[in-house]
């Protein structure tokens, strides 16, 4: 059940202005010329903070062809349930076509506590909106608990607007949409509490409405007694669509879920049994169905398992949930895939990581590598790509431009150890 604002424990939203600092933050990023495609100096770019641990997190490309970035620096890894720890801070970047850097946000998204920059949206008139998690109170805003939900959106006069969510449990923010009537939809979960030494909350999917002034109008919990995660959302048909994994008991596997535009459950669909089965992505096609991106151990619906863990790409119907088509592909080892995009021609491409090989004549260089593939619209596998160092790649999120590129950003390193890294991958055809 949604529930009503009236009685939300969240915090009420702290809207305040700040002034957007330049070439630092103070002034809005140049405008540009749209270039026809990208076109990287180094097809690999790596961000090193100077202080503590990097990592990119999303990617998109504006309508001039520029680059955005988010993700965290300055962080600690690997010392407590969760992660980014210390005084990181949530980074916001603009490059150009060729990837050199236009503008920086620097300290503008900056708590007293751990940050970091996870979700960028544009709105109408191409301005961004950063969504990520504060781990202190943000640009004077009031702060929850252990990671609140907050939003950064950039107006005209270049001053960004903020609102911090947030209660006693640590906010993940997965993936955010707009609404026809400019309020905002974010998805993702409740991460485990863990207040002091003890487990008091497993993790809880998690839906959110804001309103254009950036209260929140309603949240919907799953309140399993399981751990489950809402990793996917899209916007189809006046109705939302959320989408992950519930990792136990009896409702264990993929689901996805159905809720009206004021938070109601419509359905729930379950499409596997198996624990660490999970949807990571949802797209809305122009015939009115869903486009559905998982990770599955086994065989899906009688497709060839390719070994170990695989992915599944699936088109799913908006009024029910029922398969309509899917696609099953994979390597000998696991393969896990993090995001799903429709490229203007309208062919499919996935973002993933992998321990195996994915793309045949490539070398596997170490732990995990990342991949990507790109596949038309009938489920065909067109073409596949794999990078990586000697180190462990972790995938983010993948944008693609009007000529065919595509560029992935994740981190590289180990659970202690890393570097924000971007890959850009154009294939022949």
């Amino acid at each position: 059940m949604p529930t009503p604002l009236s009685r939300l424990s969240l915090l009420a939203s702290a809207l305040l202005l700040a002034a957007c600092g330049g070439g630092s933050p103070d002034t809005p990023p140049p405008a540009q010329q749209p270039p026809s495609c990208l076109a990287p100096v180094e097809p690999v770019s790596w961000f090193r903070g100077s202080n503590g641990q990097s990592q990119w997190n999303d990617v998109r490309i504006d309508a001039q062809g520029r680059i955005w970035l988010a993700g965290f620096d300055g962080a600690r890894l690997g010392e407590g349930t969760l992660d980014p720890s210390g005084n990181s801070r949530a980074v916001l970047r603009q490059l150009d076509a060729q990837g050199r850097l236009l503008w920086d946000s620097g300290t503008l998204f900056d708590s007293p506590g751990p940050d970091s920059g996870e979700i960028i949206l544009f709105d109408a008139a191409g301005a961004p909106l950063l969504v990520g998690r504060a781990g202190g109170p943000m640009a004077g805003g009031a702060h929850g608990g252990q990671f609140d939900v907050f939003t950064a959106q950039r107006g005209a006069n270049g001053s960004w607007r903020f609102a911090q969510i947030g209660d006693a449990r640590p906010q993940v923010p997965r993936r955010a949409e707009w609404l026809d009537d400019g309020g905002l939809l974010i998805a993702g979960y409740d991460d485990i509490y863990v207040p002091t030494n003890y487990v008091e909350a497993w993790a809880d999917s998690l839906a959110l409405r804001l309103g254009t002034d950036g209260q929140a109008r309603w949240q919907h919990r799953s309140r399993s007694a399981e751990p489950d995660r809402a990793e996917a959302l899209a916007v189809l048909g006046g109705a939302v669509f959320i989408g992950g994994g519930n990792e136990a008991g009896a409702q264990r596997g993929l689901f996805v879920r159905k809720l009206s535009l004021d938070g109601q459950v419509q359905w729930t669909a379950r499409y596997s049994s198996s624990p660490a089965d999970n949807v990571v992505a949802l797209r809305a096609l122009p015939d009115g169905s869903l486009l559905m991106l998982a990770n599955v151990f086994g065989s899906f619906r009688g497709a060839a398992w390719q070994g170990q863990q695989d992915l599944v790409i699936a088109r799913l119907a908006a009024d029910d949930g029922r398969v309509l088509a899917h696609w099953q592909f994979g390597g000998s080892g696991s393969d896990f895939a993090t995001d799903l995009v429709i490229g203007h021609d309208g062919r499919w491409w996935v973002l993933g990581e992998t321990d195996g090989l994915m793309a045949p004549g490539a070398t596997p260089a170490g732990a995990s590598d990342l991949f990507l593939l790109q596949i038309s619209a009938q489920g065909e596998l067109l073409a596949s790509a794999q990078w990586g160092t000697a180190d462990d790649e972790h995938a983010g999120r993948l944008a693609v431009d009007r000529c065919g590129g595509a560029l992935a950003v994740g981190g590289s390193g180990s659970a202690t150890r890393r570097a924000g890294v971007s890959w850009f991958w154009k294939p022949a055809r």
